[in-house]
């Protein structure tokens, strides 16, 4: 209100000089410069709220926006239910450019809340491979093994959470299925989960 209280006098300035046009913020003038005033404060609003939408990790407005740009709700995203789920799934999906490497998904799991590491599997070979490694047979060059905690619990985060969401959920299944959805078509993905 005080914002619009500053447009109103704003506005009351901009009037023309003489006794038709009064100065008093509670003239006729003056509260219909009001009504004018609170619309312009209320856009100002927005317009400051406008740099929170533009960035898809803080979006709630424009949220369904977003996802509708960049394809979302997808087979993977349907998993999420909270804002701050589908946020997750937007940015992870937003930032996705590299080549699908080890590295890659470690950093897709990381923005989805997935703490996890990768283990590929070497074809052993005479010459080659050393004592100790795992005799693997040739196909498996191209499974690799993500390995996540038992149970994920994504917890609830203030400036990331809005009210309504779980303050806890648990569950892999939005891991294995951006995993699997971004898994080149050559190769497996396997899932182990625990120590």
């Amino acid at each position: 209100m005080a914002r619009a209280v500053e447009y109103q006098q704003m506005l009351l300035s901009l009037m023309p000089l003489g006794d038709i046009w009064p100065r008093d913020p509670k003239s006729t003038l003056g509260r219909l410069c009001l009504g004018k005033a609170r619309e312009y404060a209320r856009l100002e609003e927005m317009l400051y709220r406008l740099v929170e939408e533009a960035d898809p990790r803080t979006t709630s407005d424009c949220l369904k926006d977003w996802e509708r740009v960049c394809g979302l709700p997808d087979l993977c995203s349907l998993i999420t239910e909270t804002p701050g789920e589908r946020r997750s799934a937007l940015h992870a999906k937003l930032t996705a450019c590299e080549s699908p490497t080890p590295a890659y998904f470690i950093s897709l799991a990381a923005k989805l809340g997935y703490p996890v590491s990768i283990t590929e599997f070497k074809p052993f070979r005479a010459g080659i491979g050393r004592a100790g490694e795992p005799a693997v047979q040739a196909d498996w060059a191209y499974v690799f093994r993500v390995n996540a905690p038992a149970v994920t619990v994504r917890r609830f985060k203030a400036g990331n959470s809005v009210a309504g969401e779980k303050l806890s959920d648990w569950g892999n299944e939005l891991l294995e299925c951006a995993i699997l959805r971004d898994a080149p078509a050559h190769t497996l993905p396997i899932f182990a989960y625990g120590g």
